[in-house]
């Protein structure tokens, strides 16, 4: 419980901050959260703004990391614990060292409103709306403080991490961005272009058709003799893996045994994932490759390694491997609604989720739960299974 007097200063900060009475959520965490998020909103502000690098270089992640923490201690260190405000820095900047409670709770990277340009640097989101039907406001998207924005005239209401302004107020600012909903998403561009066809297998062959990185798998093998190699194994929450036996993995399991979905293709598909330990620990990005084997020959020397986009690897699980279903969990309860996913969403699939005030909850043994506004429910349900390749459970 939240301190009479630290209640008191809370609110305070809050009008520090620029926020209004109406902004205050009723819960201790989310009170972090909404203070925090405009702490890293400040940051942003300065960095870019107050306090330019004078070498014009992008400032980094862990200069962004340096003023949030130093500023969250001096502020909030009497009404929280540091334990706390710390926990809650990591899963605001998507920290590696974030709970696992927290793996799928919003982050002001995943809403776009810090963007992640190159290992170890960030840039400002330029200030822009998102607009669809079912929204009942449209979305602002920025990195500045919510103060700055109401300054400067927007009329804005808070969301947990989104923000959103009204119509009203948008048709002050004539030069302000406009994106649909989906553009805001931003799945791969690749998907974006496949999702579009009418089957499966014609969005599998989109794809395929234009994937650029293709060679023999004994030419592949030779190219990745320097890294560690993964197998696929499942899609369970998230993409699981055999366990790691680096290129024995390809003498113990010697063929693809993996079949397409697709009636009259008989040829196998294997999706690795490989690393390098000796790269830059900013550049130690795993890559994904797709194996497809001759159709009745299925062993790895016959066939044939294409690279996939590491943001499209998802998606092409479950084109080949099947959709993660989606269950409705109960009724509405003091208008939100729970439902289950078998799979985690992609990037995109997060971003609308998190966009809409969805949160994401993990208990060990179920699976990933999110709990949204009910008049959202729906709609975002009937995107997630167009859109990402998610399937509504029979009965729900």
């Amino acid at each position: 419980m939240v301190k009479t007097a630290d209640k008191t200063y809370l609110r305070l900060l809050l009008g520090e901050l620029g926020l209004k009475e109406a902004d205050f959520p009723p819960d201790r965490d989310s009170q972090l959260t909404l203070i925090l998020a405009e702490v890293a909103r400040n940051a942003m502000y300065s960095l870019f703004i107050l306090e330019p690098n004078e070498d014009e270089k992008l400032p980094s992640t862990s200069s962004l990391n340096h003023f949030v923490r130093n500023k969250a201690e001096a502020v909030l260190s009497g009404a929280f614990s540091s334990e706390e405000i710390e926990n809650k820095i990591n899963a605001l900047l998507k920290h590696n060292d974030r709970q696992k409670e927290d793996m799928y709770s919003p982050n002001l990277y995943d809403l776009g409103q810090i963007l992640y340009v190159r290992p170890g640097r960030i840039e400002y989101a330029p200030v822009r709306i998102v607009e669809n039907e079912f929204l009942p406001q449209p979305l602002l998207i920025s990195s500045w403080p919510t103060r700055v924005l109401r300054q400067m005239g927007m009329e804005i209401s808070l969301m947990g991490l989104t923000r959103s302004v009204s119509s009203s107020s948008i048709t002050e600012f004539k030069n302000i961005e406009s994106q649909s909903l989906q553009d805001y998403c931003d799945p791969p561009p690749l998907w974006k272009i496949a999702s579009k066809k009418k089957s499966d297998l014609d969005r599998a062959t989109e794809i395929l058709r234009n994937l650029s990185i293709k060679m023999t798998f004994p030419k592949w093998k030779k190219e990745v003799q320097d890294h560690d190699i993964r197998l696929f194994e499942k899609e369970y929450g998230r993409m699981r893996w055999y366990p790691s036996e680096g290129h024995d993995i390809l003498a113990k399991i010697k063929y693809a045994f993996k079949k397409f979905p697709f009636e009259d293709i008989n040829n196998h598909w294997a999706i690795f994932k490989t690393t390098r330990e000796d790269e830059d620990r900013y550049d130690r990005q795993p890559a994904f490759w797709l194996f497809i084997s001759g159709s009745n020959n299925h062993r790895w020397e016959n066939g044939v390694v294409c690279k996939i986009p590491s943001e499209l690897a998802r998606y092409v699980v479950r084109l080949f491997a099947g959709r993660p279903k989606i269950k409705i969990l109960d009724q509405e309860r003091e208008g939100f609604s729970r439902f289950s996913v078998g799979g985690a969403p992609p990037h995109a699939g997060r971003r609308l989720l998190h966009s809409l005030g969805a949160t994401g909850k993990v208990v060990p043994g179920t699976p990933l739960t999110y709990e949204i506004k009910s008049i959202y429910r729906d709609p975002v349900i009937k995107l997630l299974c167009s859109d990402f390749l998610y399937e509504l459970e029979e009965g729900s």
